[in-house]
């Protein structure tokens, strides 16, 4: 897949891109700050408060943001948002938690409370490496959902690059030669990394 970056979507809403410009920015992080605040614990309900409480913010200060590609800011001004959201889901479930701390436990599902203990050094840490594994999630569902992609090269893509099989044995399994499994995972991780690229700017392309 080619991709030809045509706009930011960052720039089209700041240039007065309206609804249109606003759902497309919705669609396309909503599930990336959803999935960034599960990874840190957060149950369904607390996700997509944080996911709510993070489009609001982001369209309030919209307006002030500096934006700069090459260095990545768009990127990092998200995460930290999100980050922020999450910290604050953090300290509700606390709150919750020490109101009914004698009251019946239902279920064997531990609380976002229980889950989700005091920040630690190590909890911080991890915050860079669950955002660039929520963004490999969604780049990689946004290609297995495209109905252009290929369904054995998806296979194919599954069994080398995320069940470490090891491509002669794949090629064999589906009648081709070794070089051209080499050449679909290398297409497929090509998509990839171009999606990413995407979400890390805000930028849209004309074929994702």
């Amino acid at each position: 897949m080619h991709v030809t970056t045509r706009f930011t979507l960052i720039e089209a809403l700041r240039n007065g891109g309206g609804a249109s410009a606003w759902e497309r920015f919705y669609n396309t992080y909503s599930s990336v700050v959803i999935s960034f605040a599960r990874r840190q614990g957060c149950d369904e309900h607390a996700a997509l408060d944080v996911l709510q409480e993070t489009m609001m913010v982001i369209l309030r200060k919209l307006p002030d943001f500096q934006y700069d590609r090459e260095r990545g800011r768009f990127r990092n001004w998200l995460m930290t948002i999100a980050s922020n959201k999450v910290r604050e889901a953090r300290r509700r479930a606390k709150v919750d938690r020490l109101v009914s701390l004698d009251a019946p436990q239902e279920g064997t599902h531990p609380s976002l409370a229980d889950q989700l203990s005091a920040e630690t050094e190590s909890a911080s840490d991890n915050l860079e490496r669950d955002w660039r594994s929520t963004l490999l999630e969604t780049a990689l569902r946004k290609i297995l959902e495209d109905p252009r992609t290929n369904s054995v090269s998806i296979t194919i893509f599954r069994q080398v690059a995320l069940e470490n099989i090891e491509p002669s044995e794949v090629a064999r399994l589906h009648g081709m030669k070794e070089n051209n499994v080499y050449q679909i995972k290398n297409r497929i991780m090509t998509r990839l990394k171009a999606i990413i690229a995407e979400l890390e700017t805000g930028a849209v392309s004309e074929d994702c």
